[in-house]
Order: structure tokens, then sequence, then C-alpha cells
């Protein structure tokens, strides 16, 4: 995935827009700390600089979300993601996928 930012040695964020997968230097954008936009390209920036896809970040966010885990056996509990048993104990996470559990109180 192309980035649409760049930061440049005298410290000023240029928001560039692409089009066909190369630089339109007639639509660059340089955004300055005084400017409005300023914010929201650095936010755009670090999200770039993860490194990570749309589809990952919802991912991230959907195994963050904490979500009960069914039970089984009445001891026994399963992920409510992957489906795997998570045992009598009451972690906060599932070992096998990650899912954060939510455990009634």
């Amino acid at each position: 995935m192309k980035k649409l930012t760049q930061w440049y040695d005298d410290g000023k964020i240029r928001g560039v827009l692409v089009k066909d997968g190369y630089e339109e230097n007639a639509l660059q954008i340089i955004v300055t700390k005084i400017d409005e936009c300023y914010a929201a390209v650095a936010l755009l920036k670090d999200y770039e600089d993860t490194g990570l896809t749309p589809p990952e970040i919802m991912d991230l966010k959907e195994r963050d979300t904490a979500k009960a885990p069914e039970e089984f056996d009445g001891y026994w509990h399963k992920c409510p993601r992957c489906g795997k048993y998570v045992g009598g104990l009451k972690g906060n996470f599932c070992l096998v996928c990650g899912q954060r559990l939510k455990w009634e109180e």
C-alpha cells in the first residue's frame, strides 16, 4: 500500500495525493503546524507507519473487544472466536487466538 504522507527534513508534513499509482506534483499539499489539517495528516501518517491494512486493523479491534466464552459442560468453556477450549481457568485472553474474554461477575 502506497503511503499518502511523508515527513520532510524541514519538520513539515506533506500530504501527497496519489492518482493512478504516481504522485502528481500539482496536487501536492503542504501542511504546516498552523494549518487546520495538520492534526489529521499527522494521524494518517501514524496509521500508515503501523504497516497494517484496514482489514488487519478491524481484525485487531474485533479481537480486542471482550466477548463471553461459551459454557460447555459446566466447567469447561469455548472461545467465542476460534471455538477452542479455554478450560476452567478464567484468563483474560484465549491462549490460541488471542480473543479478549469477558467472564460473568
